[in-house]
């Protein structure tokens, strides 16, 4: 399948996720976030004492004046780089640039509404995830001592941050064969090919 701009004839609506504020899912994703970043909290940490044998609980000890505010930082500083990488990774592989605001202090990519075939759309959804899960595995063994804890809030950050992520691209690989995605911010919505939408049995409404 390519990329389209319009619903093909033969495509009907296969299913819609909906995280916006008064669906019951945002409260969903927002538990998952949380337990999200403290699981990957705790396993990057423990990737780090695997690798620097420099590495002691010390580290990641209580958080005290500067530092507070140097996380709420790197919280920006983090949903600012999984947008980008979202921008960069859609213009790359659709050609088309979409536009980049910041709307109550997040920072949010907006695309034009277009029906991407599962396999783009999932490779966009995955970059911020996997690039920067990588980058945090590069950087381990380089990192100053002192940048560890930092580095755990932001890279855990990242991972939590993509719960909605995750959910769209579980859904998208369970769609059909040739599905393809329109992605809205708040709600993407599976299109598929009508032969392969259940009908309701003869009878039923």
């Amino acid at each position: 399948m390519s990329i389209e701009t319009t619903l093909p004839k033969n495509f009907a609506l296969y299913k819609e996720l909906n995280h916006s504020r008064q669906s019951p899912a945002y409260f969903i994703i927002n538990m998952l976030t949380a337990l999200l970043f403290l699981l990957f909290f705790s396993l990057l940490s423990q990737a780090a004492a695997a690798m620097r044998a420099d590495f002691e609980g010390a580290a990641i000890g209580g958080l005290r004046g500067w530092a507070v505010l140097g996380v709420f930082l790197l919280a920006f500083v983090m949903i600012f780089v999984h947008e980008a990488l979202h921008l960069l990774s859609f213009w790359s592989f659709t050609g088309i640039k979409p536009t980049f605001s910041v709307t109550g202090l997040v920072p949010r990519t907006i695309v034009p509404s277009l029906y991407l075939p599962k396999g783009i759309y999932l490779l966009i959804k995955a970059t911020p995830l996997v690039l920067l899960t990588g980058v945090y595995l590069a950087l381990v063994p380089y990192l100053p001592l002192s940048w560890l804890m930092f580095s755990f809030f932001f890279f855990a950050g990242n991972i939590a941050y993509s719960a909605s992520d995750i959910w769209a691209m579980v859904e998208t690989v369970k769609a059909p064969h040739g599905a393809l995605v329109e992605d809205v911010g708040e709600f993407v919505r599976l299109f598929s090919d009508k032969q392969f939408i259940a009908k309701p049995p003869a009878g039923t409404k």
